[in-house]
């Protein structure tokens, strides 16, 4: 659903402040509920930055969510980093996609960004509400998906 109709459909943006500047123990604790909620099974992660060891040489790869997890959480910092959740794996080479294209077939997508925020894309409803009551600090934006704010 890449098409005119899925830019159109409404998007979420949820940011949320990470007062642990996004070590791998607080980027796994984020993480894991999400993905529960999310249902998902395998995460596909690119544009890693930081001090991270555990994702080191799986970056563009797609990984089992709990594969992902243990290794997520061996970080001191990321500073930055894109992990795309998926419910099943994508039929599609994603090295040749940009990222839009990524978060546009994603279930969910969690942008980890300058040491300091987790801020979650998706059109799921159910996603927005549960990070809305788990965080509800937590900032959030209703838009088409042209209006996301997507720092590189």
């Amino acid at each position: 659903m890449t098409d005119a109709i899925s830019r159109m459909t409404p998007w979420h943006q949820i940011v949320v402040e990470d007062p642990e500047n996004l070590s791998g123990p607080s980027t796994k604790a984020f993480l894991a509920p999400l993905m529960r909620k999310a249902n998902t099974a395998w995460v596909y992660s690119r544009g890693l930055d930081g001090a991270y060891f555990g994702l080191r040489g799986f970056e563009g790869q797609m990984l089992p969510a709990s594969e992902f997890l243990a290794k997520a959480s061996q970080a001191v910092q990321y500073d930055w980093a894109f992990f795309y959740l998926f419910e099943s794996v994508p039929n599609l080479n994603l090295d040749e996609m940009d990222n839009e294209f990524i978060i546009e077939i994603a279930d969910a997508t969690a942008r980890l960004i300058d040491d300091q925020y987790f801020c979650v894309y998706s059109r799921n409803e159910n996603i927005k509400d549960f990070l809305l009551l788990v965080h509800p600090e937590a900032e959030h934006k209703r838009c088409a998906f042209a209006e996301l704010n997507i720092p590189y």
